[in-house]
């Protein structure tokens, strides 16, 4: 049996067979040294909680105020459509199955639909400045997928004419665009300039 306790004024607010969370950080669960019918039987509002750990009977009802219990806390959570700049489409208190790209976060009870969820874990009613991070790995791996050929060996196999001659600078540019892809960042990113090939005559 566990009691639910204010820390400040010691009064026991509820009692529960277990733990359930809140949030109220001057409330604290303490376990009942006794068994729990012991004190099912008894009014909880006789009870105080002393600062010395001792569970103390008070039997003058009159002077003891009413005591709501507290209920535990609502989690929460958040769709969110990553296709349309994070935005919350709905809000609810049970998650239900999705596709992806649409997850479930979870909120503040302040969150509200219409509001944006912000790869630094913020809600904000407006959208991020520039793309979030997943974005902008997207972007560099589709630009190092268009640039694939440049590594191929025929491309620059000097006995084919025409061959590509400035393999370098493309090598170049894939290794700046790669660093991105593997830790992108979020806003607008400084994309490196992709080379114009030159091929021989």
């Amino acid at each position: 049996m566990w009691v639910l306790i204010n820390s400040n004024d010691f009064k026991i607010y509820d009692i529960s067979f277990s733990q359930y969370s809140h949030s109220d950080d001057t409330i604290k669960w303490i376990e009942w040294p006794d068994s729990p019918e012991d004190f099912i039987k008894e009014n909880i509002k006789l009870w105080r909680y002393t600062p010395e750990g001792i569970f103390v009977k008070n039997t003058d009802l009159s002077v003891i105020e009413s005591i709501t219990p507290i209920q535990e806390s609502t989690k929460y959570y958040a769709l969110v459509s990553p296709s349309n700049n994070s935005i919350i489409t709905q809000i609810e208190t049970e998650p239900f199955p999705l596709l992806a790209p649409l997850f479930w976060i979870v909120c503040p009870d302040t969150c509200k639909v219409g509001m944006y969820y912000n790869s630094n874990g913020t809600f904000t009613d407006t959208p991020q400045s520039g793309p979030p991070a997943y974005q902008n790995k997207i972007t560099a791996i589709s630009l190092l997928q268009s640039t694939d050929w440049a590594t191929f060996s025929d491309v620059v196999n000097k006995s084919e004419t025409p061959h590509l001659i400035n393999q370098d600078a493309f090598i170049e540019y894939r290794r700046l665009v790669r660093i991105i892809s593997l830790n992108p960042p979020d806003g607008n990113v400084d994309w490196p300039i992709r080379p114009i090939e030159v091929w021989s005559e």
